[in-house]
């Protein structure tokens, strides 16, 4: 197909710009077979228009009158005709259809938009540094060739290999960070913040940093107090404060500063001292100044003495002694020069004084007839160290109610098969110590009645405990644990069975049957009467006991109570202030935990106050349950506290401090006391 001259604006419009194309082009539209009229069209003879083909028109049925005439061709007509690949009817070269009528592709020279990102035709190049590549995009560090501003290129991601992934070379000192440095300063001085190495400087590489460690790694030299060079040690870059005296050497000096010359060595050069003589007896010479004993040439003899040895080395043993018996007897190859008396129990004469094992209680196999604690007869047996064992009977005699158990016949168990047994404390005789805070276990169900409570008249089986205070202080004992049965408590002063103290019978409290008993006491020793109501009133229980020497007010209502801490002094501190103030405290009594409220939101109080909570007593380090500086408080301004917190059985303080040395007028309301 013969194409038509192309012009730059062409457009579709094929007849509407053929007059144009024609002058522009050169185009012939003439002798193509038909003339054409006035309008631009062709006609036949008989004047109707006509379209050229190849026959003329006859008009024959299911034609339309003519053939349509043919279309010159050309590329950017907007239809894809002959060896075009498209048309888009455009001048863009940067989309999928350039002028060409070709397809777009990498290496045509044309730039495709959002497709590439270079295209120099020919030009693109794999190898040639700074081109356009071969599937146009820009040259890049990691496509292999070195570019402008590269200083390398090896097209993989390997910082090991001397070209790093940035394109640039692996250079410690360059003053750049490269690869697997920390840091690089471009200098090779070790004692700033960068080694010449390129690794950050710190602790325990082996060189200081100037201005931030005073030594890294080895020690150094020091004067000792005694006058020799000791060791410094550099610890955590820093020198250690101490001296480290050095090792004793041999040189008539106190070197380790212990007080004492050359010692941890045989001897002290140039001073007295033990060593062996010819025959491996010891005598004494010269220490040499290796700090050793004298050759046995050098060393002096010494006297015979009664030994079994030839000490003089005069081929005698022991001349000029008299000879005693075997000491000890169970080594009779050693005869001694003096009586040694009898120091053995080995059921021999040791001393050769006709006796066996004198001064003694006993020898060994010896026995002997006694009478146990509860008077049965027994044998007693000499036990080791020859004193004489227990005393035990064939077999156990059972004791009578109330009287003291024993294991007569030795087993370890108390009239076993002899029924029920009193505690070993049923006598205030026997009673039980208390030596430090807290539940003692105990149980009057085998118990006797050995002493009636001042507070009630029965009978009941009782159980004895002692305690001993040092100074006064506040105690507390109850039995609210441990039993349902009505129990009765009583402290008593004095030598056994003790004085019952004033107000120190307690039968019921807590709203039950069980017992209570808050005092106040003074230091001295003290017995506790744990009793029954009356005989049918046994059984096991569990006694707390508390005492504290935070002398205070008891609190046992709800309600306010006004106070003021200047010239209290300053005891306490709460975690969370109140140790520069002066503090005010009260105890509670609680026979069970139970969630008490202290506040000091009150108008009456006129100063920054701060609460807290103690238990078991009220000094530091005691358990704080709940501590506040300030809260919300519409009734003051000066700062007000507010605790809650369930407080445990026993005693617990409530303690009214200061803030940042705050003390003055106060008004505590407590609520939740049952």
């Amino acid at each position: 197909m013969r194409r038509l001259c192309r012009s730059p604006a062409a457009a579709p419009v094929f007849w509407a710009v053929i007059t144009l194309l024609e002058g522009a082009c050169g185009l012939q539209v003439s002798g193509l077979g038909r003339e054409s009229d006035d309008a631009a069209g062709f006609e036949a003879a008989d004047g109707e228009t006509v379209w050229p083909d190849d026959g003329s028109d006859d008009g024959a049925l299911g034609e339309d009158g003519g053939d349509r005439p043919d279309i010159p061709t050309f590329c950017g007509n907007g239809r894809v005709e002959g060896e075009e690949q498209c048309d888009d009817g455009d001048p863009d070269d940067t989309d999928d259809c350039p002028t060409t009528c070709r397809f777009a592709y990498c290496g045509d020279g044309f730039l495709r938009t959002a497709f590439e990102a270079c295209d120099t035709g020919a030009a693109n190049s794999d190898t040639t540094p700074d081109a356009c590549r071969t599937d146009c995009t820009l040259p890049r560090c990691g496509d292999g060739v070195v570019d402008s501003g590269e200083a390398c290129d090896d097209g993989n991601a390997d910082d090991t290999d001397g070209c790093l992934s940035s394109c640039r070379t692996e250079d410690c000192g360059n003053g750049r960070v490269d690869g697997d440095e920390e840091c690089d300063d471009g200098n090779a001085d070790d004692t700033d913040a960068c080694l010449s190495t390129c690794v950050a400087a710190r602790c325990g590489d082996g060189r200081v940093w100037a201005g931030v460690e005073e030594c890294d790694g080895d020690a150094r030299g020091c004067p000792t107090t005694c006058g020799s060079t000791g060791r410094q040690d550099c610890s955590a870059c820093a020198w250690s404060a101490a001296c480290v005296p050095p090792a004793e050497i041999c040189n008539g000096l106190d070197d380790d500063c212990d007080t004492v010359a050359d010692n941890g060595f045989a001897c002290r050069a140039g001073e007295a001292t033990s060593c062996a003589t010819s025959c491996g007896s010891t005598g004494t010479g010269v220490c040499t100044d290796a700090c050793t004993p004298p050759a046995p040439a050098a060393c002096a003899l010494p006297a015979e003495a009664c030994n079994r040895i030839d000490d003089d080395c005069d081929g005698e043993i022991d001349e000029g002694f008299p000879l005693y018996c075997d000491m000890p007897h169970d080594h009779p190859e050693i005869d001694l020069c003096a009586n040694p008396g009898e120091t053995l129990c080995n059921g021999a004469d040791d001393n050769c004084d006709g006796r066996i094992d004198e001064g003694f209680d006993c020898s060994p196999g010896m026995t002997r007839t006694c009478t146990t604690a509860c008077g049965v007869a027994g044998t007693q047996g000499c036990a080791e160290g020859c004193l004489w064992g227990p005393c035990c009977a064939t077999a156990e005699v059972c004791q009578p109610a109330g009287s003291t158990a024993c294991d007569d016949n030795c087993d370890g168990r108390l009239d076993e098969g002899c029924g029920v047994l009193v505690p070993p404390n049923d006598t205030c005789a026997r009673a039980t110590p208390i030596t430090a805070a807290g539940r003692i276990h105990g149980d009057t169900t085998t118990a006797t009645n050995t002493a009636t409570p001042s507070c009630a008249s029965g009978a009941g089986r009782d159980v004895w405990y002692t305690f001993t205070l040092s100074g006064q202080r506040i105690v507390y004992l109850d039995t609210v644990d441990g039993g349902s049965w009505n129990s009765v408590l009583e402290v008593r002063s004095g030598a056994c069975p003790g004085t019952p103290v004033s107000g120190a019978c307690n039968d019921d409290a807590c709203g039950g049957n069980r017992s209570q008993l808050v005092l106040t006491l003074d230091a001295g020793t003290y017995y506790v009467l744990v009793d029954g109501r009356d005989d049918t009133q046994y059984g096991p229980f569990d006694m707390l006991l508390q005492a504290s020497s935070c002398l205070s007010p008891r609190i046992t209502t709800n309600g306010d109570r006004d106070g003021n801490t200047s010239g209290r002094g300053s005891d306490l501190n709460g975690s969370c202030g109140g140790g520069s103030s002066e503090e005010d405290y009260y105890y509670f009594a609680l026979c069970a935990p139970t969630s008490v409220r202290a506040t000091t939101c009150s108008s009456a109080t006129r100063y920054n106050t701060v609460l807290y909570y103690r238990t078991g007593s009220c000094w530091d380090g005691n358990p704080e349950p709940a501590c506040n500086n300030n809260a919300t408080c519409s009734l003051t301004s000066v700062g007000a506290s507010t605790i809650t917190a369930t407080l445990p059985q026993g005693l617990s303080f409530v303690v009214v401090d200061g803030y940042a040395g705050s003390e003055g007028d106060y008004r505590l309301n407590i609520s939740g006391l049952p």
